[in-house]
């Protein structure tokens, strides 16, 4: 009889942060936009290391707040508890079951409120988006604000176009104007 290996949410989550953050430390890519640090928030060591320098396990984890607000799975808890589905390539966003082993259900928050597949952790960088027909789809991150969601009243509110995620027939995802319905009603689970 064998074991299943089954990873948990906080394992993929800080080890996805130690790839992210050793990805831009060797030059392999750079948040999906220029995080704004914390107010107050000390330089990291990887940004103090020397070229060439050994980094730690400890810069690594300190350079991952100032890169990333966590990781989530996006859950549409008010309708068919069903959960953002993305692949880290780009293209069709879906909602199917949820489920805490799919990584093709784990986002990554950027302190910019951008959402990233936690698989593309390394880039090149997907960023949620929302476009002028309504679609939701997943396109190179830009510093667009068809790229940026903020939630507001348990919505998920686009920033260029004010209306809403929401999740409909046939596994589909849009953005439709903002209504309260159940279908867009969206908590982050997770970290």
């Amino acid at each position: 009889m064998t074991r299943s290996t089954r990873t948990s949410l906080p394992s993929k989550i800080a080890k996805a942060a130690a790839a992210a953050a050793l990805a831009v430390a060797a030059g392999a890519g750079a948040a999906p936009a220029p995080a704004a640090a914390a107010p107050g928030a000390a330089t990291t060591a990887l940004a103090a290391a020397a070229p060439g320098a050994a980094i730690t396990a400890p810069a690594l984890a300190a350079a991952a707040p100032a890169m990333f607000a966590g990781v989530f799975q996006i859950q549409n808890w008010g309708g068919d508890y069903h959960c953002l589905n993305g692949s880290p390539a780009g293209g069709q966003v879906t909602a199917v079951a949820c489920d805490l082993e799919a990584d093709d259900q784990l986002w990554w928050r950027t302190n910019a409120n951008e959402f990233v597949p936690w698989q593309g952790a390394i880039g090149p960088y997907y960023c949620l988006s929302a476009n002028a027909s309504n679609v939701v789809s997943l396109q190179l991150c830009s510093g667009s604000t068809q790229h940026v969601w903020t939630q507001v009243n348990e919505t998920m509110r686009n920033s260029a176009s004010g209306r809403c995620l929401t999740a409909g027939a046939a596994n589909r995802v849009t953005t439709a104007v903002c209504s309260g319905a159940a279908d867009q009603k969206w908590r982050l689970f997770g970290s």
